[in-house]
């Protein structure tokens, strides 16, 4: 249950649309308090950033994509173009797959920058559970 603690911090973050330094330090003071109240300990805090650094690794395939669809575009318009068919029928098609490939290639951006947004706050928090475990280890020495 205290890892929902966590995760609840990670969402908030994520929430926002820019992350100033003050949000930064909030979602700080409220990992510690959750350690100074036993809400969460350092296992947890611990097994938390394994998880994130874990989504960190993987690299999202839809830059590939994107580039793969800017591919189709290219060979598309390159044989609509040489082609002999009526060209107001070839236009319309094109179009067609145009606005297809248009919506697609909207669709992508939208779920890449959603990437992007959510490993910038998993790299926010990993910083701040280090630094949490380095000020809570230097404490306890």
């Amino acid at each position: 249950m205290s890892y929902n603690r966590i995760y609840k911090i990670e969402e908030e973050l994520r929430s926002i649309k820019v992350v100033t330094p003050d949000d930064i330090e909030d979602a700080k003071n409220k990992l510690i308090e959750y350690l100074k109240l036993n809400q969460i300990n350092k296992i947890e805090l611990k097994n938390t950033k394994i998880k994130f650094e874990s989504q960190l690794v993987t690299p999202s395939a839809l830059s590939n994509h994107l580039a793969v669809i800017a591919i189709i575009m290219s060979v598309a318009m390159g044989s609509f173009s040489l082609s002999t068919s009526d060209k107001g029928f070839l236009a319309i098609v094109y179009l067609f797959f145009l606005l297809s490939i248009t919506g697609l290639l909207l669709y992508f951006v939208k779920i890449n920058s959603n990437a992007y947004k959510k490993c910038s706050t998993y790299t926010i928090l990993i910083n701040l559970i280090d630094e949490i475990l380095e000020d809570q280890n230097s404490m306890g020495s």
